[in-house]
């Protein structure tokens, strides 16, 4: 995906989740979760881009929790231990992307990657990170 199609991506996806009613997507916002979801299970790196994107540009705790049971929930599902590190990492420097983590339930995360997230999310808490929520069980 070439720069402006991320951001075209991010845009739309978003102006989509902002909405307060459950319409149906239009096409060219359909076609751009569609891009998010193709990134998320084929190119996982571009897919983490887009879901940073995503975060930073809302301030919705509504849509950080779409993002959360959506875009990231399915990168760790789909790949756990390619991004275990760079969501660790993250989560340390950024209170959005914590906030976020806190909306992630396990489902298709393997065992071992969710022990491991849930290890490392109670050692935020006992960080005094207070806007932590652990993941969800389940």
């Amino acid at each position: 995906m070439t720069p402006h199609e991320c951001e075209e991506v991010v845009t739309l996806c978003l102006k989509n989740w902002e909405r307060e009613t459950n319409e149906l997507w239009p096409d060219d916002e359909f076609s751009a979760w569609e891009k998010l979801n193709d990134a998320i299970e084929a190119k996982p790196d571009e897919g983490w881009q887009l879901i940073l994107e995503l975060i930073a540009k809302t301030n919705s705790e509504r849509v950080l929790g779409m993002i959360a049971a959506g875009p990231l929930e399915d990168l760790l599902a789909k790949h756990p231990h390619e991004v275990i590190d760079r969501i660790e990492q993250r989560a340390l420097s950024d209170t959005k992307f914590r906030f976020c983590l806190g909306g992630v339930w396990q489902h298709a995360t393997p065992d071992d990657v969710w022990r491991r997230l849930y290890a490392f999310c109670e050692n935020l808490i006992a960080m005094g990170l207070e806007e932590w929520r652990p993941p969800a069980r389940g």
